[in-house]
């Protein structure tokens, strides 16, 4: 037999043998970055959620910060969108502002041209 094919029987099984060690080796780190990918997917999942609600909570409060302050009639009560157009008086001195809606101001109107009536007939 020759020596060469005597060395290449011999190397053959620790051919094989290095091969499945290899093959062992990979599965291995294979499945060590399977397991990475999937618990950084989840964090990346849950970055993105967090995300989300944070942009919506910012716009939340960036509205809440531009909202115009509900204005109410100072007699009745109905807000602005409910009463239409609010009426102001003059602010003085630092006292705080009345407001009057329309249906007020007509009622206000109408006792005032009675209170003329009774004053004009003495």
């Amino acid at each position: 037999m020759p020596a060469s094919a005597t060395s290449s029987r011999l190397s053959a099984p620790r051919h094989l043998r290095l091969c499945f060690e290899a093959r062992g080796v990979y599965i291995k780190i294979r499945r060590h970055l399977e397991g990475w990918i999937v618990a950084n997917t989840e964090v990346l999942q849950a970055l993105q959620v967090l995300t989300v609600e944070w942009e919506r909570s910012r716009e939340e409060r960036s509205m809440e910060c531009t909202a115009k302050p509900a204005y109410r009639c100072s007699f009745c009560g109905k807000a602005q969108h409910e009463a239409g157009l609010l009426i102001i008086n003059a602010e003085q001195d630092g006292a705080s502002r009345d407001y009057i809606c329309r249906g007020r101001e007509a009622l206000c109107d109408e006792m005032l041209a009675e209170q003329r009536q009774q004053a004009a007939r003495k």
